[in-house]
């Protein structure tokens, strides 16, 4: 795009020359006047003597009475006549005028004093005496000058002179300052006109160029949506395939139809993307949304009835293997997940995130696997919720994608997600996930293998698991020293089932959630024991055990070494 110069250049010449022309004319004029008026003003009474007969008693001076003029120090005028029609013109320069009257007339009217004054120059009348009359830097303008006698006050004899301004300040001096005003005014509103459709035409642009980016994000993000559309058919052909190869008998007929309905399924995505075209782009992926049946199913899955069981949320007959919750909208999807996980694992099944995050929260599952196309909320939010509840926030996920950028992974762990697999995925690669990220729980495990007491005093956790930390402390310090305090209070006190509480606590620590009491218990016990003179009995009841031989079986079991035992060692160590 061209920018216009602020004002063109053709205008600022046609300026100069005017300019330079008013220069020119201003002093010829000028000098025209200066020569043309003299000669006229005075050609009647030039060289003319003063005559005082003129005098009369009904007039003082007569039009023909004579002075002398010095201006600037050169006398230009001697014995001119008052009164004459033509003022005379002087330059701006010429404005120090000395007025001298002709000789012997202040003998004839000696009865008489005279009185004068600069009409556009004095306010007020002076009398006159034999000395002239002088005015120095007359500003430019029109004046006359006024003589008259005092016992004559009618009779008033004026004589009138222009200084005229320099070319500078003359009329046409202004005219083309105001035509320079003008065009320069002109020139901005012009410029700033231009400048407003030029911003307007940017603003156009750029609103213009946001328009046609959100277009291409939306479509990007569309084409994203419909790619897990085939992805997810894909996925379930090509893991199909593989399952029918590795074992024929059980997966070839049920495999084969899943095949043959994945595959219908993408000839029709194929048939609608022509029609994409004539659509907005946030109306693609309702256009390609498989529409479901009553069960939350994809009408065109036409599974059987002991299928439709195995996806509609309840365990595996199997009790053998960590718990793993599949969350996703596909049935065939999920349905493949189960053919090769359901093994090793007891698998439970939900359809979108919030009966995910729902079942998660009652199951307490080992490790949850979820597709990132969920309905009703996303997959980071899904991901979000799980660990920032108490009950689910040691859990990990695996997220099932179709986008294998690197900052939609980075997205993904940062809600808490732990793997990602890109669709069509490699059942061999989930399965190492699967046993990498239990093996990383395992490690946990053997981190507090001695007991509750390393998690309950390890800062090292996340907020949610902090969060569970600090409320089992809170609970244990205020109740273990009630006998009739149990498990069942402690998982009251922490708004969990005793089933949730077990998992939750079991999946951290490895061990069975009612030793979790029991080990507080006798943790404080030793502690008495190295730190009071109280005897074991009473030990055993400030720590809430009913019975000393009960205390001291379970004290023995938890550290090798009675209790007493314990106290003399701690003594002969301090000594």
């Amino acid at each position: 795009m061209v920018l216009h110069r602020t004002t063109p250049t053709y205008f600022w010449k046609f300026m100069l020359l005017t300019f330079s022309i008013l220069f020119l004319l201003d002093t010829a004029i000028s000098q025209a006047s200066s020569n043309q008026y003299l000669p006229n003003f005075f050609e009647k009474t030039n060289q003319q003597q003063f005559d005082g007969n003129r005098f009369g008693n009904n007039q003082l001076l007569s039009s023909q009475d004579l002075f002398s003029l010095t201006v600037n120090g050169r006398k230009m005028v001697q014995n001119a006549a008052l009164g004459s029609k033509n003022p005379l013109r002087l330059r701006h320069q010429e404005n120090t005028l000395v007025f001298e009257f002709a000789d012997g007339i202040f003998e004839k009217v000696r009865n008489t004093n005279l009185r004068y004054r600069l009409k556009g120059f004095d306010e007020n009348w002076a009398e006159t005496s034999e000395h002239p009359v002088r005015y120095t830097h007359l500003p430019t303008g029109k004046y006359t000058f006024q003589l008259m006698a005092l016992d004559q006050p009618m009779q008033l004899t004026e004589w009138s002179f222009d200084i005229r301004p320099p070319w500078w300040a003359s009329r046409w001096a202004y005219l083309f300052y105001t035509m320079i005003a003008v065009g320069v005014l002109g020139a901005f509103l012009l410029q700033r006109r231009r400048q407003q459709h030029l911003m307007l035409e940017l603003e156009q642009e750029h609103q213009e160029a946001e328009r046609l980016k959100g277009v291409v994000d939306e479509k990007s993000k569309c084409y994203t949506d419909i790619s897990n559309e085939f992805r997810s058919p894909l996925t379930v052909i090509l893991g199909m395939v593989k399952q029918i190869k590795d074992d024929p008998k059980v997966w070839y007929s049920e495999g084969m139809q899943m095949i043959e309905r994945n595959g219908r399924s993408l000839l029709q995505l194929v048939k609608q993307m022509p029609n994409l075209s004539k659509l907005e782009p946030r109306e693609w992926t309702e256009e390609l949304s498989p529409t479901e049946d009553e069960n939350g199913l994809p009408s065109e899955a036409n599974l059987s009835v002991t299928s439709k069981k195995k996806l509609a949320g309840t365990a595996q007959p199997s009790t053998i293997g960590p718990i793993l919750l599949l969350v996703a909208n596909n049935s065939d999807l999920l349905r493949y997940l189960q053919s090769f996980l359901s093994e090793k694992y007891q698998i439970e099944v939900a359809f979108d995130a919030r009966k995910g995050l729902k079942r998660a929260i009652e199951l307490v599952p080992d490790i949850v696997i979820s597709d990132t196309m969920l309905s009703g909320v996303d997959s980071a939010e899904f991901c979000e919720m799980l660990k920032k509840e108490e009950r689910t926030c040691h859990v990990p996920i695996i997220l099932l994608t179709q986008n294998e950028d690197a900052s939609c992974r980075i997205d993904g762990q940062e809600y808490g997600a732990d793997a990602y697999l890109t669709k069509p995925f490699d059942k061999e690669e989930m399965l190492v996930w699967l046993r990498k990220l239990l093996t990383l729980r395992k490690t946990l495990h053997r981190r507090y293998s001695n007991g509750l007491e390393p998690f309950l005093n390890d800062e090292q956790h996340s907020p949610a698991e902090d969060e569970l930390r600090k409320n089992l402390l809170e609970v244990l310090g205020e109740h273990y020293t009630e006998e009739n305090f149990d498990i069942t209070e402690i998982c009251r006190a922490l708004n969990m089932s005793r089933a949730q509480c077990y998992r939750k606590i079991s999946a951290l620590t490895g061990e069975p959630v009612a030793h979790l009491l029991q080990g507080y218990r006798l943790g404080k016990a030793k502690g008495l024991l190295l730190t009071s003179s109280l005897s074991i009995s009473q030990v055993a009841l400030e720590v809430g055990f009913k019975n000393l031989a009960h205390f001291s079986r379970c004290f023995h079991q938890k550290y090798g070494i009675s209790a007493s035992g314990y106290r003399k060692r701690a003594a002969l160590t301090n000594v």
